[in-house]
């Protein structure tokens, strides 16, 4: 593969992105991986190296993960999936991503504006959160800015929160990934370049992680919710437009 020096370097950007701030690194690296390759490839790849991540962080971070959270996230979202993935078949898909983008915005925005004000404290609140994930994941593929948005406003440090993301992101990324492997997505084309990306999957972790226990708790929540904000501008620009 003559580009795979570029299709490295995008993808130790986006994985420095994911292992930093537990989310983005898909966001960051389809638009430049879709320049080099074919989207559908750049989804897998980008769907096994996530997980791939995943893994390590929940293994090394296990303690920090909100159990509770956790597991309504990812049981809420199983539900969510049927459901996008029948709002796909039936709808403009453009709608469902404006009405995402538009909503994480605002509440965003909101955050930001007020840091302390807006807080998630229902319990119930993970169920809802989880459910819209699964939609927009079944639909999309763009679970992650609903449980970023959850993890936010309900004001989890970086270590609960850097922890728990990656635990959703480890049962939906294995999820997809079967759902790859059934429709028979992952080639050896895929499996080769993950090979490939492995080293540089190990490297982005490990400069993740340094960077991410070098932010202080809450100067990490306005990055991530700078990031959150940048995201889903420019996925609310790319639908417009």
């Amino acid at each position: 593969m003559p580009d795979l020096p570029i299709i490295l370097s995008i993808i130790f950007l986006a994985m420095l992105v994911q292992s930093t701030f537990s989310f983005g690194g898909a966001l960051v690296a389809l638009p430049l991986l879709a320049l080099f390759v074919e989207v559908k490839f750049a989804t897998v790849l980008m769907t096994m190296l996530s997980a791939t991540i995943a893994i390590v962080i929940v293994i090394r971070n296990r303690r920090d993960i909100q159990i509770q959270a956790a597991w309504k996230l990812i049981v809420s979202a199983f539900v969510g999936i049927p459901f996008g993935i029948l709002f796909l078949k039936n709808t403009d898909g453009s709608i469902l991503k404006i009405v995402l983008a538009a909503t994480v915005i605002v509440f965003t925005l909101l955050s930001l504006i007020n840091l302390k004000s807006i807080r998630v404290e229902s319990p119930f609140a993970a169920y809802i959160f989880g459910l819209v994930s699964g939609v927009f994941g079944g639909a999309y593929n763009i679970s992650g800015p609903p449980v970023v948005l959850y993890g936010s406003l309900a004001n989890w440090d970086s270590h609960h929160f850097r922890a728990t993301i990656q635990s959703y992101a480890l049962f939906t990324n294995v999820f997809a990934i079967i759902g790859h492997l059934i429709a028979g997505n992952i080639r050896l084309a895929e499996a080769k370049t993950y090979l490939w990306a492995l080293p540089v999957v190990v490297l982005s972790i490990w400069l993740g992680t340094i960077i991410h226990n070098r932010i202080p708790s809450e100067r990490y929540q306005i990055v991530v919710k700078i990031l959150l904000l940048v995201l889903s501008a420019r996925l609310l620009f790319s639908t417009i437009l």
